[in-house]
């Protein structure tokens, strides 16, 4: 176990983005839940588009997770679509670090 996993001791619910709808959205895949650490905190940083943007949440989860994808904290996996629910988070960019042995992975996503 790396020493930062144990920290991660919270759920949220993970949508991933699916295919185009045809009408200039996206579709989302059925939600997951997954172990993370939630941080509600503001941070400056740039998205997929080169913006200068402030993040409203901080997440690490223990596995990767895509951009265009949303996060909701806690269980909400009987929400289909993450849009209807006002707590759910689009993700805006995401961060990985490796350990300095190089076997595990630290992902960072910002809302």
């Amino acid at each position: 176990m790396v020493s930062w996993t144990r920290n991660m001791n919270q759920m949220a619910t993970y949508w991933a983005p699916g295919i185009p709808d045809g009408f200039g959205g996206m579709t989302m895949q059925v939600p997951v839940t997954v172990t993370c650490r939630w941080q509600e905190q503001a941070v400056l940083f740039r998205d997929a588009e080169g913006r200068e943007v402030t993040s409203s949440v901080v997440v690490y989860p223990v596995q990767e997770l895509i951009i265009r994808g949303y996060l909701a904290l806690g269980d909400q996996t009987v929400v289909l679509d993450p849009r209807d629910l006002a707590t759910a988070f689009e993700i805006r960019q995401v961060q990985q670090s490796p350990s300095l042995d190089a076997t595990q992975v630290l992902h960072k996503v910002y809302l």
